[in-house]
């Protein structure tokens, strides 16, 4: 009754907790997610919706594997992936695949604020940090350097606090296409092969926070237009600790579920603490089984010993000794009879002197109905000669 009674407390007590966390105001998540699904100020659910309308006609799919995986030995073409995330690095092989699908005539655009050492260097561009003294982050204006995409009122966007443009160019192939308060560019296409890559690194853009304030919606609406194919890819892979998701992990980074998860492991440590002490018994002692193979080998020993059979002994150890061949050295023992006594000897690497007598005694036992202990003694060291030279 007191075991139910103390059950009862603790789920008690766990569901006021569940109930008192459900009921609590809800602070806004403003984590940098990017992902399609996610409804929190900095995740993409609004962008992934409007892929449609800024995309009419095109085909839209998702990718949440690799670009290797993606894109190895394929060949696509008249499609446009789109990458936005916050730090896009790619794995070597990754990021020739990339190369590769832009190559082939097809559009890349991708959004973030910080790029890997391996794509700078590959498309001779740097990504700096933009110190502003007098403009908060989200007060700093984006233009396009396109006069007729250019709006009555500037873009701004609420995000990092660190702003980033981009500079050390490679003004032969890269044209810019937007710029940050008129004078840091922070978005420019560059050709590769007989496609283009866009780089932008204000992915904050395409979240659900911006695209849902002042005329934001109407800037993405023109960086993308730059991408238009008949197929669209969404990148579900590089996003922020997607490389590393799991379900522990997912659970972790939810405030709610980690409450539910550290209250769970709380309540089984204080169950299992008091439990034990009430159910745990005392464990008997059991004595370890005997080893009876000694005894074993002296009862057999007796019983030849005193039935004599001398001969018996020496077949058994010959049938041994045959066994023995098959087992370790794979000889093939067609007849008994008739050995091959040079085929063992190369096997083996015994002495063919040695075998030949292992033989010939064998015979000398077979002819007679009765031996003595001196010939079955002689005959016992003879197989121990073959075992102490045998490789």
């Amino acid at each position: 009754m007191k075991k139910n009674k103390h059950i009862i407390i603790l789920v008690s007590i766990f569901t006021l907790l569940v109930l008192f966390e459900y009921m609590a105001p809800k602070k806004p998540d403003w984590t940098p997610s990017f992902k399609r699904y996610d409804k929190i100020p900095f995740g993409s659910y609004v962008m992934f919706d409007l892929l449609s309308d800024a995309f009419p006609g095109s085909k839209i799919e998702k990718n949440d594997s690799s670009l290797y995986l993606k894109f190895k030995d394929k060949s696509v073409s008249n499609t446009s992936y789109i990458i936005i995330t916050q730090t896009f690095d790619p794995q070597r092989v990754s990021l020739e695949s990339l190369l590769k699908f832009v190559e082939q005539g097809n559009k890349v655009f991708i959004s973030a604020e910080m790029f890997g050492k391996k794509l700078c260097d590959t498309l001779n561009f740097n990504s700096t940090m933009l110190y502003a003294e007098t403009l908060s982050p989200d007060s700093i204006p984006y233009q396009f350097k396109n006069n007729f995409l250019q709006p009555k009122t500037n873009y701004y966007f609420k995000g990092s606090w660190i702003n980033y443009y981009f500079d050390d160019l490679d003004t032969a192939n890269c044209k810019a296409i937007a710029s940050i308060d008129s004078a840091f560019i922070n978005f420019f296409s560059i050709k590769f092969g007989t496609g283009k890559l866009f780089i932008h690194n204000q992915p904050f853009a395409f979240t659900n926070y911006n695209l849902l304030k002042r005329n934001n919606a109407e800037y993405v609406f023109k960086a993308l237009s730059y991408i238009d194919n008949p197929t669209i890819i969404w990148d579900d892979n590089y996003k922020p600790g997607q490389e590393a998701s799991t379900p522990l992990r997912y659970i972790l980074s939810q405030k709610a579920l980690r409450a539910a998860w550290y209250t769970i492991l709380g309540l089984a440590f204080v169950f299992l603490f008091f439990s034990s002490k009430r159910v745990q018994r005392v464990i008997p002692v059991v004595a370890p089984p005997e080893n009876s193979s000694l005894e074993f080998a002296k009862t057999l020993g007796n019983l030849y010993m005193n039935s004599k059979n001398h001969k018996d002994i020496a077949k058994k150890k010959y049938n041994y000794w045959l066994d023995f061949l098959r087992e370790e050295y794979y000889i093939s023992i067609d007849n008994p009879d008739n050995l091959e006594a040079e085929k063992i000897a190369e096997k083996t690497g015994v002495k063919l002197d040695v075998i030949k007598k292992i033989i010939k005694q064998k015979k000398y036992i077979d002819e007679y109905k009765e031996i003595g202990q001196d010939s079955l003694l002689k005959f016992n060291d003879v197989i121990e000669q073959f075992h102490v030279f045998r490789k």
